[in-house]
């Protein structure tokens, strides 16, 4: 029989008494607007009543209290904006996205702007990096600057660049006529780490070539070759203490090229040991290095991507409680939070998880392919990339600035053509 510390109880039972305390808060709220009702029949007490059904997710029960605050008060803007969340959540989007523009343009629009960008998923300021060229992706942020590597086909040929958004100084630093790209920092940001398709000539006949592992001094220009081998190993990740070289690989595969038959690998930097960290072969995803260097996540496909933890032994992570299909992601340089991508329909959106509320916030949704999320080192920002204009472009989110009302309602009507 499974032992359970005293801790462990303690902590179960105070997890339960808190769930107990919410149900219990939730059901005193209704209770309370209820009463406010018997006292005053008007618009707000109604209102306050659907917003307390919404919060037990008795979505009937809300929209006809919703419906009786605007019997009483026609167009009050927290009722349109209440009634809009039950039809989000009933999947009526349509009508739910022409509410909440209603809303949007009443007077008292400002009060509304956050409850409604966070709905839909989209409760930060976006803006895209001025970096021209066409097919600029998989943004990486130093661990030390402002400086963001990526790949670009700005000159016809994938490469690898540098890029200050501070001072918006752009710096090739690829320029072989094979492909590069996947760039991550080092862990003291002194170097980057890419994939280049440059040694293969097995294959030089086929549009896919297998890639490498390449490192490149950013001080001396130095750069040296990490892997050699004839499959195709891709998306390296440097633990935040160096010692580490994380990656995917087809080893498993005799062909070579199938990333649905691949492996996680770790390879030790100082000796250059290599182990494959699972057992099945399978298509995945390899997210960052917890900032303790402890480990990473990885999510590997069966019917969906599931999210997956490699701890180094003697590490230690958090616990990440999180359903659905998730394509591992970033961790924010504090640990406190993770940033990932998930497949909604035919589309990627971007999400971030709390490691210490278990809440999960959707950050993008735009209906285009937004992806492979990363944390500025100041932790105020998120790079990722999308092809929302057309083409693949580096946006910015700004975690210290909410959506504006304008930006907003661009957003709605954009997914308002979506949903016809």
């Amino acid at each position: 029989m499974r032992k359970i510390s005293l801790l462990a109880m303690l902590l179960l039972l105070a997890c339960a008494s808190s769930r107990s305390d919410r149900a219990q808060q939730q059901h005193d709220a209704i209770i309370k607007a209820k009463k406010r009702i018997q006292l005053e029949s008007n618009s707000s007490n109604w209102i306050e009543l659907g917003n307390a059904f919404l919060k037990v997710q008795a979505l009937d029960s809300a929209l006809h209290a919703f419906n009786k605050a605007l019997s009483l008060k026609k167009g009050a803007p927290g009722a349109v904006c209440g009634k809009a969340i039950v039809h989000w959540h009933q999947d009526k989007k349509k009508e739910a996205l022409a509410e909440f523009r209603s809303v949007l343009y009443s007077t008292r629009a400002d009060s509304f702007v956050s409850v409604i960008a966070s709905k839909v998923g989209c409760p930060f300021q976006i803006t895209r990096l001025d970096l021209s060229g066409s097919d600029n992706a998989f943004p990486a942020c130093s661990p030390v600057d402002d400086r963001i590597a990526f790949q670009s086909q700005r000159q016809g040929n994938w490469d690898i660049y540098l890029y200050s958004p501070q001072t918006q100084d752009l710096t090739r630093i690829t320029r072989d006529p094979a492909r590069e790209g996947a760039p991550v920092f080092t862990d003291n940001g002194n170097a980057l780490v890419y994939t280049s398709t440059r040694n293969d000539t097995l294959h030089t006949r086929l549009e896919v070539l297998s890639r490498d592992l390449y490192q490149y001094d950013l001080a001396t220009r130095e750069e040296i070759r990490l892997t050699d081998h004839p499959a195709d190993d891709w998306s390296p990740k440097v633990s935040p203490d160096g010692k580490w070289l994380a990656f995917l690989s087809t080893r498993d595969d005799t062909g070579g090229f199938d990333e649905s038959y691949s492996r996680p690998f770790i390879m030790n930097r100082e000796t250059a040991a290599l182990s494959a960290i699972t057992w099945e072969p399978m298509q995945y995803v390899l997210g960052g290095y917890h900032p303790s260097g402890a480990g990473f996540t990885f999510s590997g496909k069966q019917d969906d991507y599931n999210l997956e933890l490699y701890i180094h032994e003697s590490g230690n992570m958090p616990d990440i409680n999180l359903d659905g299909s998730v394509m591992a992601g970033d961790w924010s340089p504090d640990g406190k939070q993770l940033v990932f991508y998930r497949a909604i329909e035919d589309q990627l959106d971007c999400f971030m998880h709390d490691l210490q509320t278990q809440k999960t916030q959707q950050l993008t949704c735009w209906g285009s392919l937004d992806a492979h999320p990363v944390y500025a080192a100041d932790q105020k920002s998120i790079y990722f990339h999308s092809n929302r204009s057309g083409e693949f472009q580096i946006y910015r989110m700004d975690l210290q600035k909410p959506i504006e009302r304008e930006t907003l309602l661009e957003t709605l009507d954009h997914l308002s053509d979506r949903f016809d």
